[in-house]
């Protein structure tokens, strides 16, 4: 079977394209049939909003069955800057993932993973898959996408000095010295603003991925639900931190690190002596790529898979032992982190609505190298592509459970204000100038495609 074919087979059989506001309806129930009823972006149009809507376009990736008019796939895409700047890497990351157990086609999961590298108005640099699914993911990607990565996130934590442990189960007291070589002072920045007038912007754009004021404005300065700290390493390096209590005690979690990640090595004594001022059990950081010996200079040591001690991640509910968390990416010299994608997201929360400004949609659907199209043909041509459903799905294995938050509603109207003001700020996106958006190819003539069902429950904690 020739690739055409393959793309015509998806094509007669589902349209799949960005969501639009009057898709949100249709997404949330899809949601709450498929995932969990009681999930927040299944029950909550207002945190969907906040999470998806960019102006009239919504950064979700559907498959409309063409004779029910259902979706039969869909999938979350968080974008790290608008695309409305030249200037501005155009990196993203994926959210929550479902296929319906009743699609037609086998592999329509895949054919999402491929396309939607294509379908949000600009040249993507990279993408980050935070949570996946072990089983399937890695299988998957090794065989479609030659360039692609996959593996697991590596975990690391800083001990504070304690006789007894109500969070971490500690059999093997293990706590390094520091480094004390070219230390630095860290800067808690009071709001974004505060940030962009240290933080050498320009410079985090040679990294990857590169996350722009726009994006971390809305996403840790102005969380409706997570308190996020930001800590500021002179003008190279931001923590992006957030506390979390339990039993009594209390952790902190660097959830994500901007800019010249290299530098954490200068941080070992400042992360110490707040760990102690705030009688944290210890400081953990789940990432891939970052320095090892400057994570060992700084403090950190690695726990690993098969690991005496347990350093928990998962706390809505609580439970004491190990999470290892995988990923699937494609780029270069690709820093990733927990909060990358939806891993730092809650579950189940009551929000005010938002919304956020447009970035105009390519119409055509591209190539790319590293698919295998030859590999592709022949399993969906060997496939039944009317087959039995695919399989039942379940819930997510653990659910948040939130109090009421107070001032919410004044909290998202915050953002869209700070959203206004970036303005103000002088790496600020230009008018779109960027070539790709000029662009109008002949969708008929696109070449592309692989899917498969997955059923990704990727566990969320508090």
């Amino acid at each position: 079977m020739n690739f055409k074919r393959a793309n015509t087979k998806f094509d007669e059989l589902y349209e799949i394209r960005l969501a639009t506001p009057n898709d949100i309806d249709n997404i949330m129930a899809f949601l709450k049939a498929y995932w969990d009823k009681n999930h927040i972006l299944a029950v909550n149009r207002d945190f969907f909003e906040y999470e998806f809507r960019v102006g009239d376009r919504v950064n979700y990736i559907l498959a409309v069955n063409r004779q029910t008019g259902k979706i039969d796939a869909c999938e979350g895409i968080y974008i790290y800057s608008k695309g409305d700047d030249d200037t501005e890497p155009f990196d993203m990351a994926g959210g929550m993932f479902r296929t319906s157990p009743h699609a037609l086609l086998p592999f329509l999961g895949l054919e999402i993973l491929y396309r939607k590298r294509f379908m949000m108005g600009v040249k993507m640099r990279s993408y980050i898959g935070i949570g996946a699914k072990k089983e399937t993911t890695y299988i998957l990607t090794k065989k479609y996408f030659k360039d692609d990565m996959v593996g697991r996130l590596d975990h690391f934590y800083r001990l504070n000095d304690k006789k007894e442990y109500q969070i971490a189960h500690i059999t093997h007291k293990t706590i390094l010295d520091i480094d004390s070589k070219d230390q630095a002072e860290l800067v808690l920045f009071r709001d974004f603003k505060h940030m962009y007038e240290v933080f050498d912007n320009e410079s985090f754009k040679k990294h990857n991925p590169y996350k722009s004021p726009w994006y971390i404005n809305k996403r840790y300065f102005n969380n409706p639900v997570f308190t996020y700290k930001l800590y500021g390493l002179e003008s190279s390096l931001v923590l992006v931190c957030r506390e979390v209590a339990y039993n009594g005690a209390k952790i902190l979690r660097i959830v994500d690190i901007l800019g010249d990640r290299e530098q954490f090595h200068r941080a070992g004594e400042a992360l110490d002596r707040l760990m102690k001022q705030n009688d944290y059990e210890y400081i953990d950081l789940y990432q891939k790529n970052m320095d090892r010996d400057g994570l060992k200079k700084a403090g950190f040591i690695e726990r690993l898979e098969d690991d005496v001690n347990i350093i928990p991640s998962w706390f809505s509910p609580y439970a004491a032992k190990n999470i290892e968390i995988y990923y699937h990416a494609y780029g270069e010299n690709l820093y990733m982190f927990k909060a990358d994608g939806d891993m730092d997201r809650p579950c189940s929360v009551d929000v005010e609505n938002l919304g956020y400004r447009c970035v105009k949609q390519l119409d055509s659907i591209r190539d790319i190298s590293p698919f295998s199209k030859a590999q592709y043909d022949k399993d969906i041509e060997s496939s039944n592509c009317h087959t039995e459903p695919l399989g039942e799905v379940s819930n997510v294995e653990s659910q948040q459970d939130f109090s009421s938050m107070a001032h919410t509603k004044q909290a998202l109207a915050h953002t869209y204000k700070n959203d206004k003001d970036l303005d103000s700020i002088k790496m600020h996106p230009k008018p779109c100038t960027h070539p790709n958006l000029a662009q109008n190819l002949d969708s008929k003539n696109h070449t592309a495609y692989t899917s498969t069902t997955q059923n990704q429950n990727s566990t969320k904690e508090s």
